[in-house]
């Protein structure tokens, strides 16, 4: 609340900042873009992109163990939304790896078939923490769950 020797005009009321804010880019569908962001200022950007990944991963991504090691893979023939994801990771400071990982002509596909990969056990233990949450899919969660326990072994933390 506003300090008690400051003075509002009469026609104004007080109320708490988090009461002033409207959720203007998901209910109107206003995006700002990443270079419209500061890196530092007086009130802090919330960034979506977790919930985009979060949802992404649910519809086109795999949580899996392969050789005891835990594994994030995305694959879409959309290069432009899995550069965005790789982009994004990168930001985090989330080691991923993007790759066209099969070439339309080679097996008479589609288009070209790309993959983002997160294996880094570090990197795993990141995203599954700021990710599992946002999951909707039942089978996503409980695969997200059993890759966070084996990458927590892994690092040999306890929870």
């Amino acid at each position: 609340m506003m300090q008690k020797n400051k003075q509002i005009q009469k026609d104004w009321k007080e109320i708490e900042f988090l009461d002033c804010l409207e959720r203007e880019a998901s209910n109107k569908k206003i995006k700002l873009k990443g270079k419209e962001f500061l890196e530092n200022g007086k009130y802090p950007i919330i960034d979506q992109g977790e919930g985009f990944i979060a949802g992404y991963t649910d519809a086109e991504g795999t949580i899996r163990i392969y050789s005891n090691r835990a594994r994030l893979r995305i694959g879409s023939y959309d290069k432009r939304i899995l550069k965005q994801i790789h982009t994004w990771l990168t930001k985090q400071r989330i080691k991923n790896s993007y790759r066209l990982e099969t070439p339309a002509d080679f097996v008479h596909l589609n288009g070209d078939f790309y993959r983002v990969d997160i294996m880094d056990r570090y990197a795993l233990y990141t995203t599954l923490q700021h990710l599992t949450h946002l999951l909707r899919h039942e089978r996503r969660k409980s695969d997200a769950n059993e890759a966070f326990m084996n990458v927590t072994t892994r690092l040999r933390l306890t929870i």
